[in-house]
């Protein structure tokens, strides 16, 4: 993304840049050192620049025609260049490393391409071209995922629309059942629903003599306990009876 006209004047007035010169993208990551500084590149037309100031201000301008080689290492890019102070310099702690190395790629390979230089090994490794073509490949993968999902959600639309169908067809025969008498005139004819068999209302009838029949049973079942259990207690009493007469008897024995 192209930053706006007064960075883009700052950035070329940091690093003594031709007026002229664009200023395609910039972004926050850190120089490798025995202390990460941390700073921003920009990407340029012709150059890749880098800004810190951690400690004391850095700045780094890599012009794209003197970038021997460029790689990447985990979360680390390496830029392999010539009439610098050191031949190697790494950049991390990108936010989104993935991205950041695409965008400096493609800055490198659309100079090489305008400038009609053929020396395509100073971006390419072996290695890269493989996470190319792995990169196609997921990107096919989560095409094919997208389709797969659009595919699923295209059946359970229909599937909820089936649904929705048989939900509404029960609901109609509800409402038959419920109103037995209802006619729907359609085209000059007489619609009649079905109407409720009494079966139904003569079953709970039935149902409910043969409750009314078990309650008589309990009730006999419980009047008839009821009359031994007094039973019982004019027995014991008649007993209890005979005894005291028995003793009273022998009292009167030892009497006479």
């Amino acid at each position: 993304m192209k930053i706006s006209d007064s960075s883009s004047d700052s950035v070329r007035n940091l690093f003594n840049l031709n007026k002229n010169e664009k200023i395609f993208d910039d972004f926050g990551c850190s120089l490798v050192e025995k202390i990460n500084l941390i700073g921003r590149i920009y990407l340029t037309e012709n150059n890749i620049c880098f800004d810190s100031n951690v400690f004391t201000q850095i700045k780094l301008k890599f012009p794209i025609n003197e970038i021997l080689e460029l790689k990447k290492n985990k979360n680390t890019i390496e830029f392999k260049v010539k009439k610098q102070k050191k031949d190697i310099y790494k950049f991390t702690s990108f936010n989104n490393f993935k991205i950041s190395y695409q965008r400096i790629k493609s800055i490198c390979k659309n100079f090489l391409i305008k400038n009609k230089k053929k020396n395509f090994n100073i971006l390419l490794s072996e290695d890269e071209e493989d996470d190319e073509s792995s990169d196609n490949e997921i990107s096919n993968n989560n095409n094919n995922i997208n389709n797969n999902n659009d595919n699923n959600n295209n059946n359970n639309n229909d599937n909820n629309n089936n649904d929705n169908n048989n939900n509404n067809n029960d609901n109609n025969n509800n409402n038959a059942i419920e109103n037995p008498d209802k006619r729907e005139k359609k085209k000059g004819q007489i619609i009649s629903f079905p109407e409720k068999n009494n079966s139904d209302n003569n079953e709970n009838n039935n149902e409910n003599n043969n409750v009314e029949k078990i309650k008589d049973m309990n009730n006999n079942e419980n009047y008839i306990n009821n009359n031994e259990q007094n039973i019982k207690i004019e027995d014991n009493t008649k007993n209890e009876e005979l005894n005291e007469n028995q003793q009273n008897m022998k009292v009167l024995d030892d009497i006479i």
